[in-house]
């Protein structure tokens, strides 16, 4: 073979190679592209996160005190971040503004976990209206009363109460998903289906989109002491 064909093989072969270089590349980008399409996915349509536990909380939430100032404080327990609530005979609770679906989002996920709870609070009776742990939801009315609301409490009060019982409220109906200390010291994970619950208590689905998430913890009625924290909490898609 003489030079000039030994020069053609080479450089066929370099841009072979080349090309081949070219193709896994490419190959290699549309495996991350997709992996990241999927985590994106995952992450901006099927679950919404409500809250952020990584920045100072009145950057996130307005406190509105009612009796005295439950002392809420952002702390990581047991290496998880979440928000301490404690009571100081005192009924407040931390709010935000949310714009979200429940119809698209029926899911609310959250973990919650109890330290001290108060021994005879009960929701039926207003001299002992307290709980230890609640999560609102909270609904505009109708067009025609803007200003009025509806909301569902999913609460963790006092053993006077059982898992599962609904205590109905004019303004909001109480999902009493835990009672009493018997599982105090643990993280709980719950998991609810909003737009469910919500017809379960008003008799119709929301019409329209959540407009605020509340967390509140009180002891204003039953003076005893109560300690609990909050966990993130997401909205899920079906």
């Amino acid at each position: 073979m003489d030079k000039l064909s030994s020069a053609n093989v080479l450089d066929f072969t370099k841009v072979k190679s080349i090309c081949w270089l070219v193709y896994l590349l490419l190959f290699l980008v549309l495996i991350v592209s997709f992996a990241d399409g999927q985590n994106g996915y995952a992450s901006q349509e099927q679950v919404l996160f409500l809250t952020r536990l990584n920045q100072p909380l009145d950057q996130e939430w307005e406190h509105q005190k009612f009796v005295n100032e439950t002392r809420y404080t952002l702390v990581r327990e047991e290496g998880k971040p979440a928000i301490q609530a404690v009571g100081q005979e005192s009924s407040s609770g931390l709010y935000k503004k949310i714009s979200y679906s429940p119809k698209e989002y029926p899911w609310l996920k959250w973990e919650w976990k109890l330290e001290k709870a108060q021994k005879t609070a009960d929701l039926n009776i207003e001299e002992k209206e307290d709980m230890a742990l609640g999560v609102f939801i909270i609904f505009p009315h109708s067009w025609l009363l803007p200003w009025k609301t509806k909301s569902i409490a999913y609460v963790w009060t006092g053993a006077k109460h059982q898992p599962g019982n609904i205590v109905m409220n004019p303004h909001h109906p109480y999902f009493v998903l835990q009672a009493g200390d018997e599982k105090k010291g643990q993280w709980i994970t719950e998991r609810r289906n909003i737009y469910e619950d919500y017809k379960r208590v008003w008799g119709a689905y929301p019409e329209k989109n959540a407009k605020a998430l509340g967390l509140y913890t009180d002891n204003d009625q039953t003076k005893e002491p109560v300690v609990g924290y909050y966990g993130p909490i997401k909205a899920i898609k079906k």
